[in-house]
């Protein structure tokens, strides 16, 4: 089993692959990261690891309803998005990353006290 903080890390860096400035990789690039985010939403996402997070208060409580709704949308559109272009730019996947971003910003606030700006 994994430490707590690993798993953190884990989350964090699934969290990553929706960043905005991924859209800008090359292809190839972007399809490894594309490829890491179905296995990674899966498993990092979970249920079970979210509430391990909330347990070690390393993430809010109030998120964990969102996650989950995020991991749902993820594995759906990875079921039907077969072109790194669709990733890219599909407004499905721009309102996940939008809705990502905001869940970045409530972690950074709950484990900093601030939002970055």
């Amino acid at each position: 089993m994994i430490s707590v903080d690993k798993l953190y890390e884990l989350f964090v860096d699934t969290l990553s692959h929706l960043e905005e400035r991924k859209s800008n990789l090359s292809d190839k690039d972007l399809s490894i990261s594309f490829e890491d985010l179905e296995s990674d939403a899966f498993s990092f996402m979970h249920h079970r690891n979210i509430k391990l997070l909330i347990d070690a208060k390393k993430i809010p409580t109030e998120i964990q309803s969102d996650i989950l709704e995020i991991r749902t949308q993820i594995l759906k559109e990875m079921e039907t998005t077969n072109s790194i272009e669709q990733f890219r730019s599909d407004t499905r996947w721009v309102k996940i990353r939008n809705k990502v971003n905001i869940l970045k910003e409530k972690i950074t606030h709950h484990n900093t006290g601030y939002t970055q700006c």
